[in-house]
């Protein structure tokens, strides 16, 4: 989405133009320009120091799939938060078999852990590591 001949303003206004074509119109009206590209770099430092393997990188390295809050990421490891590593692994994901009635393995949020949180990162980790339920 991003061509390295694309300015920044661009891009912004890209993607929140893709944001209201998926339906996410409201969420697209109060993304901010400021607070998206802060996060941005927020991100970018991060999964470069954990790419790199630095002192002070919480992230494993792998391929983030989505932000679920600061400090929490899905990622191909699985759920990561910061200070606690990798509380979930990629394969305690199973989404919801209809078919067989599976729950996933991730159990109850860790003590220190927002449950809100938890929940919705079982969530979308199921759907970005497991999106079929297998």
């Amino acid at each position: 989405m991003w061509d390295i001949d694309m300015d920044a303003v661009s891009l912004f206004l890209e993607l929140r133009r893709k944001m209201v074509q998926a339906g996410r119109g409201e969420l697209a009206s109060r993304l901010s320009v400021k607070s998206f590209f802060e996060n941005l770099r927020s991100g970018l430092d991060d999964a470069i120091l954990g790419r790199e393997h630095a002192d002070g990188a919480w992230l494993s390295g792998e391929p983030v799939y989505e932000v679920i809050s600061d400090g929490w990421v899905i990622t191909d490891s699985g759920l990561e938060v910061r200070g606690y590593g990798v509380v979930i692994e990629r394969d305690a994901f199973g989404g919801f078999d209809r078919t067989t009635k599976r729950e996933d393995a991730a159990g109850e949020a860790p003590e220190g852990l927002d449950s809100e949180l938890w929940e919705v990162a079982k969530e979308a980790g199921a759907s970005h590591l497991h999106p079929f339920g297998f």
